[in-house]
């Protein structure tokens, strides 16, 4: 059978494309159930009510910093001024 050099080249690749779609796809449907219980062993677990608390109480302290932030850069903005660094 007499084929052009283009088609020859697209008949090598297509087989070398198939090759590695047999691999890859093999490999991917062995690791999805491997993924799937790792997930499931490494879930997020529940909290205790302890655990929680702290994580507010945090999240407060945080958020009480950040404003007092917010406001120091509001009046910076307003005033064209730097206030003083207090720690």
């Amino acid at each position: 059978m007499n084929v052009s050099f283009p088609v020859y080249i697209m008949a090598f690749f297509s087989f070398v494309g198939w090759f590695f779609f047999l691999l890859f796809g093999g490999l991917g449907l062995f690791a999805i159930p491997i993924d799937w219980i790792n997930d499931f062993r490494y879930r997020p677990k529940k909290k205790s009510r302890k655990e929680l608390e702290d994580t507010k109480l945090e999240l407060q302290k945080k958020n009480q910093e950040l404003l007092e932030l917010a406001k120091s850069l509001k009046s910076i903005i307003e005033n064209n001024e730097i206030p003083s660094q207090h720690d």
